[in-house]
């Protein structure tokens, strides 16, 4: 019965660390007086951003990471990090075509790589904006 217990115990504890989750947010606002395409990467996801509009970034992941954020002239880019999976929201509302569902995690990509670095040389792009 003690044995059985310290099972059990142990099952509780593993489970509690599996199910940790980290959290991580930041705002993106389009300050260029122009409209914008917001990229939500890497799920291709795009979204016309108004001038003066803001989004919020929500992220949830099973590791620590943060968020990528590549700015151009037209367009803007956000790229999330492995584990984690991401809803978007403007004025308290979630937006794009994940509203509503959970967004599939971000695979793993090789060590020393970020999600970006990684499908950019898969794809043999040098530069976000090419």
């Amino acid at each position: 019965m003690n044995s059985r217990r310290r099972v059990n115990s142990a099952v509780r504890f593993l489970l509690g660390y599996l199910a940790m989750k980290y959290e991580s947010s930041i705002h993106v606002t389009n300050d260029s007086g122009v409209p914008q395409v917001f990229h939500l990467e890497p799920w291709g996801e795009q979204i016309e951003m108004a001038p003066g509009v803001t989004f919020v970034l929500v992220a949830e992941a099973t590791r620590q990471g943060s968020f990528e954020v590549e700015r151009g002239e037209t367009e803007t880019i956000v790229w999330a990090w492995p584990t984690a999976s991401v809803k978007i929201f403007c004025d308290g509302t979630e937006i794009g075509l994940g509203a509503g569902i959970a967004r599939p995690a971000v695979p793993e990509v090789p060590e020393g790589q970020t999600v970006a670095s990684f499908l950019r040389n898969m794809l043999g792009r040098d530069s976000p904006f090419s």
